[in-house]
């Protein structure tokens, strides 16, 4: 969801990672790792930072319209699955969360 947001914004902005880095002071390398769902937890001082760099608000960074479509979509397609389904969803989500 992270990379996804983020693509959405630099492609909504005009903006490519060189500039978001420039204005965040976060490295390139970092936030290429961001965008590309390498890395998916960048903390709240840096997401605080990237959201500014958007001009929005963190909050506002998560709960844009784009991100609620995925965000339903996603659950309407997990409400679709069978109950083991779910279950191996959610073993899948603990392992990632484990990273």
């Amino acid at each position: 969801m992270l990379s996804t947001q983020l693509k959405y914004y630099l492609r909504q902005r005009g903006m490519s990672v060189n500039k978001l880095s420039k204005k965040t002071g976060i490295s390139q390398s970092y936030l290429n790792d961001l965008v590309s769902g390498e890395k998916d937890n960048p903390g709240i001082q840096k997401m605080d930072l990237i959201a500014k760099a958007f001009g929005t608000t963190f909050q506002a960074f998560f709960t844009s319209k784009k991100a609620k479509e995925e965000n339903e979509m996603l659950a309407e397609r997990i409400a679709r699955l069978t109950a083991r389904q779910k279950e191996l969803i959610a073993d899948i989500v603990e392992v990632l969360e484990q990273k």
